[in-house]
């Protein structure tokens, strides 16, 4: 992705000044069954939306 401009969040600036170490230190690894547990998507606002007829369609 050369090119593509990246600049981190300030609140995450003052932690990269004081080492890169504080910054990952920070990063947690979370499990898909972890994943599925917290956000617990289950599309329902997409499948009301497929489910409707288009406007003007009687």
């Amino acid at each position: 992705m050369d090119g593509v401009p990246f600049a981190l969040h300030p609140k995450f600036e003052a932690k990269l000044n004081s080492g890169t170490n504080a910054l990952v230190a920070d990063l947690s690894v979370k499990s898909l069954a972890d994943i599925d547990r917290e956000y617990n998507y289950t599309f329902v606002v997409e499948r009301t939306a497929a489910a409707r007829l288009p406007p003007g369609v009687s």
